[in-house]
């Protein structure tokens, strides 16, 4: 029972746009069930449904959010809703949506542990997206006053309202199809070949049933008057069939040209465009749903080849081809054939839009196994340390026993609904046979036909209901390429973080002077990270960078790469913008070593390459050598040739971290960007790491993230950031004399340092 009536979730303005409410009405039982729960109702600020219940059908969940807590609620139309989920805010640390088919999934990170706790379509993405960013504000910010809330949620709406402006390709499934066949342009010269070979095709199909009308009135029946045509007409059989399977043998072989070149191409487009884009962009997907549209994907996009020569291109052409033909033998009997059609394409079009949404939920959790495979197999060293095997199994037997229910539901309902199609194609030739056998046995002549006539038109009959059975199963197809078309598009229409100006300028010598000129950023615009942010370093100076977690110290560096644009201000090296500079050129001339470094499968001699691909083997060593690498390198079995695994597996992390060294030498870059390099290793391989750094940071700017007081001993140098504010800079003997955060950290580390001497001593 609702205590009001049900609010749209989007209610029109006066001057005709829309408001998205994130704030429904809610039903009677729900609010009993809040107000049970001491869950006072001025307090909330979010509460919407979905449209799809717990059980992946359509029904609603309720998603509501106060001041501490986040609750997930079924409407179970029984009086009381059900209590799925509740979680503190102050453990959440994230909550994301992940694009399925047709849909949602949001997904809340709890101290590590990710739910999927509700599912919904895209008829309500816009105010679950505003939700969830509302959540991941209210999460980020604890203490966000109501004014600044409000703010938000202008601003936000404004931005969803715009991108419906845009009016996407992807909103329309016609214009999908449109972006697919302007793609299979550079193809349509094959294509045309195709077509002209395919209605040779059928044209020498259709031919045989005629020969065959002959052979048995004039030939073989009882008034036969050409019976010497009887060899004639074998032979001009076998020759039709020998000419059909040379034109088929060729038309397949351009279309498996064409096919695997088509998809070649388009997988080439679409890995280009994921390194094109921002790594914000990586941040919101799954790395297992991107290898899914590259791999899975462009392969049912190569159907759409393969049916323009010999699919249901073919068959389309056929049933008019065979109509024509049966028409032109007899009109009368022509009727009789094409009675089941209409039923089948009726039965066919309530049967696509019935089976949809089996399709929908099978693409669900086929996504859902995917991405847990990913992450279980990334993180199989976690798995095995702590013995969470068995949980690992438990896990995936559940998203595999969904997967197959699924599945055998659309196959269940396939099994189906095949059989009553060709029963229906069944009754069709069965009225053929007696309509046809009447008109054999008529005397008289407006109706009589020919036995011939007759076996001939049940011979083009079977050709007839063949493709039109076919033509049955295009719903299918046709679902699965425009979605696939749908995700793979969704990338290309991706826009990159940060834009190339048309002019840019190429330095062909960077010095290495580096400044931020009132810089402000925010990854939500206006709740910036960084705040008035400016410094400057001169050419080959060091300096560190500290500050607690999240006070934006990894936010200076990648806006140092541009891996985002400031909000406002300048970020400038040598004087100049960096968005004015061409953005390849800039980072070459950036060296990163991070904390945990990352290393390809292949060779010892290709990761450390990587950063200079047509450097000698002199040059490797040398780098190798300078980074303290090369001694372990030639006790390995096969030396610089030693092949190791994903990430560097087969080596320590002192080894991954020196090769990771190497490679930044290499590449000889004028700004170097370090994030405490030397924190996972033993003391033995932190020796020879800070050797090898101390030879890397010669005469180049260079940015260390600090954690630990021995890190900043080389520093020119420090940065305080507190809250993205710089409460400090300047030189460590300076900053040391005030009463700041840098004084209190060399504090902290050396009392605890002097904790552990003393312990020992």
């Amino acid at each position: 029972m609702f205590f009001k009536k049900w609010k749209k979730t989007e209610k029109k303005k006066e001057n005709g746009e829309y408001e998205i409410l994130i704030k429904e009405t809610m039903p009677q039982s729900i609010t009993d069930f809040l107000m049970k729960k001491k869950v006072s109702m001025d307090k909330i600020d979010v509460s919407i449904s979905s449209d799809i219940d717990e059980n992946r059908y359509f029904g609603k969940q309720w998603l509501i959010v106060d001041r501490a807590h986040l609750y997930i609620l079924s409407d179970t139309h029984n009086g009381y809703p059900q209590e799925l989920f509740t979680f503190n805010l102050s453990e959440v640390k994230e909550v994301k949506s992940y694009s399925v088919i047709s849909g949602q999934i949001m997904e809340v990170n709890v101290n590590g542990n990710y739910f999927e706790v509700l599912r919904y379509s895209n008829a309500v993405t816009d105010k679950f997206a505003l939700a969830i960013k509302i959540i991941n504000d209210k999460i980020r910010h604890p203490d966000l006053s109501s004014e600044m809330l409000k703010e938000f949620i202008k601003v936000e709406e404004e931005r969803i309202k715009e991108s419906r402006r845009l009016d996407l390709p992807l909103q329309e499934t016609r214009k999908a199809a449109s972006r697919l066949f302007q793609m299979s342009k550079p193809y349509s010269g094959s294509c045309i070949v195709m077509f002209i070979l395919l209605l040779i095709g059928v044209t020498i199909d259709l031919t045989p049933p005629y020969l065959i009308r002959t052979l048995v009135d004039d030939v073989l029946g009882p008034k036969a008057m050409h019976p010497e045509w009887l060899l004639i007409l074998v032979l001009g059989l076998l020759g039709i069939q020998v000419a059909r399977i040379f034109i088929t043998v060729i038309n397949n072989r351009i279309n498996a040209v064409v096919g695997n070149r088509f998809v070649f191409d388009l997988r080439a487009r679409l890995f280009e465009k994921l390194q094109e884009l921002s790594v914000d962009f990586f941040d919101r997907k799954q790395v297992g749903g991107l290898m899914s549209r590259i791999s899975n994907d462009t392969e049912v996009l190569q159907s759409f080849i393969s049916n323009i020569s010999q699919g249901f291109l073919l068959n389309i052409v056929m049933i008019l081809g065979i109509g024509a033909v049966l028409f032109s033998m007899n009109w009368r009997l022509g009727l009789f054939v094409i009675i089941p059609g209409p039923l089948v394409m009726i039965a066919t079009q309530r049967y696509w839009k019935y089976i949809m949404r089996f399709y929908n939920r099978y693409w669900i959790s086929r996504w859902r196994i995917n991405s847990f495979l990913n992450t279980s197999l990334a993180g199989v060293r976690v798995v095995k340390a702590f013995a969470q095997e068995q949980k690992e199994i438990d896990k995936f037997e559940e998203r595999n026993i969904q997967l197959m229910g699924d599945g055998l539901a659309i196959n269940r309902s396939w099994m189906t609904f095949f059989p009553i199609i060709s029963f229906l194609f069944g009754v069709g030739s069965l009225m053929v046979w007696y309509i046809g056998g009447r008109f054999v046995l008529s005397n008289d002549p407006q109706y009589h036909i020919s036995l011939g006539t007759l076996i001939a038109f049940l011979s083009y009959l079977g050709m007839f209901y063949g493709p039109l059975t076919a033509l049955t199963q295009i719903s299918q197809w046709a679902t699965q390429l425009l979605t696939a078309t749908h995700r793979i598009f969704e990338i290309f229409e991706e826009k990159e973080e940060t834009v190339q100006v048309k002019n840019v300028i190429s330095l062909d010598e960077v010095k290495g002077k580096i400044e931020f000129r009132n810089v402000f950023f925010g990854y939500i615009r206006y709740l910036p990270v960084l705040r008035d942010i400016s410094f400057t370093i001169e050419p080959g100076e060091i300096v560190g960078i500290i500050g607690p977690s999240g006070s934006g110290k990894t936010t200076i560096v990648n806006l140092l790469c541009r891996f985002y644009e400031a909000s406002d201000g300048q970020v400038l090296i040598d004087d100049i913008d960096i968005r004015l500079l061409d953005k390849i050129m800039l980072r070459k001339q950036i060296g990163l070593v991070l904390q945990e470094p990352y290393l390809f499968r292949g060779s010892i001699t290709e990761n450390i390459a990587y950063a200079k691909p047509d450097a000698g083997m002199e040059e490797i060593i040398y780098s190798a050598k300078m980074s303290n690498a090369h001694d372990f390198i030639v006790r390995l079995p096969d030396g610089y040739e030693t092949r190791i695994g994903e990430r560097g597996v087969g080596l320590s992390g002192g080894e991954r971290q020196r090769i990771s060294i190497a490679r930044a030498i290499l590449r000889n870059p004028k700004i170097l960007i370090m994030d405490e390099a030397t924190t996972s290793v033993d003391a033995e391989a932190e020796n020879l790491i800070q050797q090898a750094l101390n030879t890397l940071i010669k005469n180049r700017t260079t940015f260390i993230i600090a954690h630990r007081l021995s890190t900043l001993q080389q520093t020119d140098k420090v940065i305080v950031i507190r809250n993205g504010i710089l409460k400090e800079f300047g030189r460590r003997q300076d900053l040391i004399k005030q009463n700041g955060y840098y004084r209190k950290f060399v504090k902290m580390q050396s009392s605890t340092f002097g904790k552990l001497r003393s312990e020992y001593e």
